[in-house]
């Protein structure tokens, strides 16, 4: 096993890679010299430890005791880090502690509680609400996995009886694939008809025994002793098919499924009673109590560990909004851990928000920077022109925060209604309590929990033993002024009564929790209603529509740039900064082109017009305007940035259609995951074949070629500058994997396919033309400049420098420093408008007396002079030493 080294690196660049079974811990070892080589300092790994078979991602943990063998198992880990370290290598690992994987047959925990039920040792993981107003699901948990309802399901003999002799253990499974363990009590009856009387008896009295959880496991033994007998081990197996194939809905299959401590319900009902909380509204993802002592030291103790052998020094937490008090917890894992790790935080940030002053964390994953620089790469010339051209298209004025509201109401009314119903009845119960408050209804709480939901600008508040923070108690009030004005109708008393709870101001023992729990549910109602259904909706431009960002902030601007360096120098200067991550709804470079369209206008317009013209006269498939504007710029997101000399890749379009069918999907307008409009996505993926087929005379494929040249440089210029940027400004660049060398990726499972290294390590070995040799020389010159200089990037200085003559608004520059070394960057937007030059800098005096290298771009030796930055790569990035 690896110990910690003395001398660990400084935290200057971290490397992505997205492990699964196709890329294991063997395969990043071998990786281990490129990325060193590269000027990486820490490998950010994707979970690691054991989730479910097959995971493509590793947030679906099954067992947090074990490394997951599917990657390699511990000693494919150990090597790995044994390499790593000896290539100056450390590792940031992600960690899940909102939720884990459950169905299936590979969560011990969760097959606890389906067995054993609130009284089990899975029920103190997972947050079941047991007292649910259900009836049918009071001491009973629901699981959503069949396809049809359950009738259905019986009839058409999805669900079976299995006998595992071994461990004398009997389970219902669902499609073969869902394992759901018989409460030991109901064996009684199996038994019995088996002829079986003794151990009948005996799984009989567990019910009744002192320790039913410590009797069990004797019972079982007994059977499983038995059952090596043949006529036996026969005898109860005809009596498990016997009622297996009674498949009436009054059946015995179906009253020895209603004594157990589950539930079983198509996958289709879990938006409106669902019982347990779950990630979003992925119903295999369930959410644990990390905030009981025994849960956090159990699933944090192998992570530890490493983290105490010196083979893990960082931690991303996954999802922190998701938990209970996130401050609580987060205070709890920096106390726990055996020595200091920088601990970051995957937190989405909204408009002028900040992360908690309390939390002890390094900083967040970086969606605040993706979201604010491709803003500033977007030029604000063309927003309004931008906006009629669309409405005029699509024939919808809409506002992008109309497209919210409404995607966040209908996500609440449809997939969360379970999540509302269970707050609302937490908080109805609190004002039954009160005279104050008795007379209001459930419904009434309902509707205003629903309309404040809706309204909230940002993704959850904070509230704590000691209160919320100004900042929360702000964010509230928003909301409830904007719930009132969206629902007039709407009753103020319950309005008050409801935000009132979400800060925790209402004086009741439950108080705290049901504050918590309003944050707990705010931050999915954001997130698939903002996130996952209005991006998809609202196509003016799609650069826009990622995580983190807001299609209504246009642009962000030269005096944001300064204002959020020099607030990650000062607050967070390890903050991470990601431009593509394995959750990006596009890649970094994808995205910089689409925000070329900004400039552009009469183009894109032309080609808006003439492609539904074209469309039409080829009689190609018929979509609506919204969705046809979203795909042509997917297409120009994902076109190569090297105009190809023997056609589009192959596998271009398969890549296209399927990313394209899933935001269709999310949008819900046309299609749905749960009701698949077949004869649409079919026409979708038509018209999407069609647009590019470049035999002679397409003329979509024409238009579509047309614009291209003209974005092509321009859109490759603004990806260059995006990572000139992120490289040089405060805090530690995250690249992910593959994205020196450029990623038009789409959403996933597109962004996680495979990377080619081999053609990476062969970028690096030579100077090239083509756009990937360009940003990987830009990336590695970047980085092992970071290598050189550690202090300087670490801790240096941000001083913003004012930029004189050429076009006002485009340039932008500052220096780092630190002691005797000094680094300036200039850049300059927008570059579809052309050169800019006899540009100045307003502090010439900073250079007196320096000795000055160009590190990129092409500039004078004394920066006092004029200098030009060529629309092609406006960047200029220099040194300098006393």
């Amino acid at each position: 096993m690896t110990t910690q080294s003395s001398r660990q690196p400084a935290l200057l660049a971290t490397y992505r890679l997205q492990l699964s079974a196709d890329f294991t811990f063997a395969d990043a070892t071998q990786q281990a010299g490129y990325i060193a080589g590269l000027g990486a300092s820490h490998v950010y790994l994707s979970p690691i430890l054991t989730a479910r078979k097959g995971s493509t991602h590793g947030y679906d943990t099954v067992d947090h005791a074990t490394i997951n063998p599917e990657l390699g198992g511990r000693e494919g880990f150990d090597r790995m880090v044994e390499v790593f370290h000896a290539a100056g290598l450390r590792i940031l690992l992600d960690i899940v502690p909102n939720h884990m994987g459950i169905g299936g047959s590979d969560n011990a925990r969760w097959l606890d509680l389906l067995e054993w039920g609130r009284r089990g040792e899975g029920a103190r993981w997972f947050d079941v609400d047991w007292e649910s107003g259900e009836p049918a699901l009071r001491d009973t948990v629901m699981v959503p996995v069949l396809g049809d309802g359950f009738a259905g399901a019986l009839a058409a003999g999805a669900i079976t009886l299995r006998l595992d002799a071994g461990h004398g253990e009997i389970a219902a499974w669902a499609h073969e694939a869902h394992k759901l363990p018989l409460a030991p009590p109901s064996y009684a009856g199996l038994l019995d008809r088996a002829g079986l009387g003794a151990l009948a008896r005996s799984f009989g009295s567990i019910e009744t025994a002192a320790e039913p959880l410590a009797t069990a496991p004797y019972a079982k033994r007994d059977l499983a002793d038995a059952l090596r007998d043949g006529p036996t081990l026969a005898a109860l197996e005809a009596v498990l098919a016997d009622i297996a194939a009674d498949r009436k809905a009054d059946g015995a299959l179906a009253r020895l499924l209603g004594r157990q401590h589950f539930r079983l319900v198509s996958f289709r009902a879990a938006g409106e009673a669902l019982n347990y909380r779950r990630f979003f509204i992925v119903n295999d993802l369930g959410g644990i109590r990390i905030d009981r002592p025994e849960v956090f030291a159990a699933a944090h103790a192998l992570v530890f560990e490493l983290v105490a052998a010196g083979q893990v020094d960082a931690l991303r937490v996954d999802h922190v909004d998701g938990l209970a008090d996130p401050a609580g917890y987060l205070a709890q894992l920096a106390a726990a851990c055996p020595r200091p790790v920088p601990i970051y935080v995957e937190k989405i940030l909204s408009g002028d928000e900040t992360l908690p002053a309390d939390w002890p964390v390094a900083g967040t994953t970086g969606y605040e920077f993706a979201a604010g620089m491709i803003a500033l790469l977007t030029d604000p010339a063309g927003e309004a022109q931008l906006s009629r051209a669309h409405a005029a298209f699509t024939g919808d004025a809409s506002s992008f925060v109309e497209r919210e509201v409404e995607a966040k109401h209908h996500m609440l009314a449809a997939d969360m209604q379970a999540e509302c119903l269970r707050l609302s009845r937490l908080m109805h119960r609190v004002g039954q309590k009160q005279p104050a408050h008795a007379d209001l209804s459930l419904g009434a709480i309902k509707r205003a929990l629903e309309a404040l939901l809706v309204a909230m600008p940002v993704y959850r508040i904070y509230p704590g033993q000691s209160g919320v923070s100004a900042f929360d108690r702000a964010a509230i009030a928003t909301a409830r002024a904007e719930a009132q004005r969206l629902y007039p109708t709407l009753d103020p008393a319950a309005l008050r009564f409801v935000a009132a709870l979400a800060l925790g101001d209402i004086a009741d023992g439950a108080s705290l929790e049901i504050a918590r729990r309003f944050g707990q549910l705010s931050g999915p109602a954001m997130a698939k209603g903002l996130e996952d259904t209005a991006l998809y909706r609202h196509a003016r431009l799609i650069s826009l529509n990622d995580v983190g960002a807001r299609p209504d902030r246009f642009h962000t601007g030269i005096g944001w740039f300064h204002r959020f360096n020099a607030a990650t120098a000062n607050n967070h200067p390890q903050s991470l900064l990601a431009t593509s991550t394995h959750d990006s709804k596009r890649g970094e470079d994808a995205r910089a082109r689409i925000a070329v369209l900004s400039g552009l206008l009469e183009d894109w317009s032309e080609t808006l017009a003439n492609m539904r013209a074209s469309l039409a006269a080829a009689g190609a498939p018929v979509i609506d305007d919204e969705m046809l504007a979203y795909v042509l710029q997917s297409l120009i997101g994902v076109w190569p940035m090297d105009e190809p000399t023997t056609g589009l890749p192959e596998t271009l379009c398969d890549r296209l259609v399927e990313a394209t069918r899933k935001a269709a999907r999310e949008a819900r307008s046309h299609t749905h995951w749960t009701a698949p409009n077949a004869e649409y996505e079919n026409r979708l993926a038509a018209l999407i074949r069609h647009l590019l087929d470049d035999r002679p005379g397409n003329r979509a494929f024409e238009l579509t070629r047309g614009l291209l040249a003209r974005i092509g440089k321009p859109g490759a210029a603004n990806a260059m500058l995006l990572t000139a940027l992120k490289l040089t400004v405060p805090g530690v660049p995250d690249i992910y994997r593959g994205a020196e060398a450029g990623d038009q990726s789409l959403v996933d499972p597109d962004n996680r396919l495979p990377v080619d290294f081999s053609r990476l390590a062969g970028l690096g070995s030579g100077d090239g033309a083509s756009f990937a040799a360009r940003k990987h020389a830009l990336t590695r010159t970047l980085l092992r400049l970071r290598q050189r200089h550690p202090a300087l990037f670490v801790s240096g200085s941000y001083e913003p420098v004012v930029v004189e003559g050429g076009e006002p608004g485009r340039c932008l520059a500052f220096i780092r420093r630190h002691e005797e070394t000094s680094l300036l960057v200039m850049a300059g937007l927008w570059p579809w408008r052309g050169d800019l030059e006899g540009l100045k800098l307003s502090t010439p005096q900073a250079f007196e007396g320096t000795t000055w290298q160009t590190i990129i771009g092409a500039g004078p030796s004394d920066p006092t002079l004029p200098l030009t930055l060529p629309a092609d790569l406006p960047v200029l990035v220099g040194l300098s030493a006393r």
